[in-house]
């Protein structure tokens, strides 16, 4: 087999996602507010510094959460705080922090959410509950998310109640855009 031969093979070997993101693994049921449903708008970009939003919800109101990521391939989830971890662990890393905001009290208007374009350039601002800057500093973004065609699985965690314990969304899996 030839070089070119030996690269086209390699090459075509590796997993793409060509239907795009997609949702994997169980969120944690018996929550306050239901079982939550990780989603996104948008397209990922390792140039444009907006337009990827990933969120999780229904959460209790103005409870803080993270979203979990790695560029480690999706394994069998790990049990984890009553629920499941859907990425692996070895390699996890936090972006964020965030606020699932929503009316203040114990309401389940709150939603988990973070623009993963904005955070993988250096310009997240953290919300309070009503949306304001908190003034609590970002977590520093994984280099890898400017990597076009990065494979990147991400599941958000959060606070709930103390009686139910944290939050725990299903997962997404996507890859980097240029």
């Amino acid at each position: 087999m030839s070089l070119a031969g030996f690269v086209l093979s390699f090459c075509f070997s590796v997993p793409a996602l060509a239907q795009g993101p997609s949702t994997f693994c169980t969120a944690k049921a018996g929550l306050s507010c239901g079982t939550p449903a990780i989603a996104f708008s948008g397209a990922s970009s390792a140039s444009a510094t907006s337009g990827f939003v990933i969120s999780a919800g229904p959460a209790v109101s103005c409870r803080a959460g993270i979203l979990l990521y790695n560029a480690s391939h999706t394994l069998p989830g790990t049990p984890f705080q009553g629920g499941t971890l859907c990425v692996t662990p070895q390699g996890i890393r936090r972006a964020g922090p965030t606020d699932s905001m929503g009316t203040v009290g114990n309401n389940c208007d709150g939603v988990f959410a973070i623009d993963l374009n904005t955070f993988a350039a250096g310009l997240w601002v953290v919300p309070a509950c009503d949306g304001s800057p908190a003034g609590i500093p970002a977590n520093n973004p994984a280099a890898f998310l400017s990597n076009p065609s990065q494979h990147i699985n991400c599941q958000f965690w959060g606070r709930d109640t103390p009686a139910s314990g944290s939050f725990l969304s299903d997962a997404l899996q996507f890859q980097i855009g240029p």
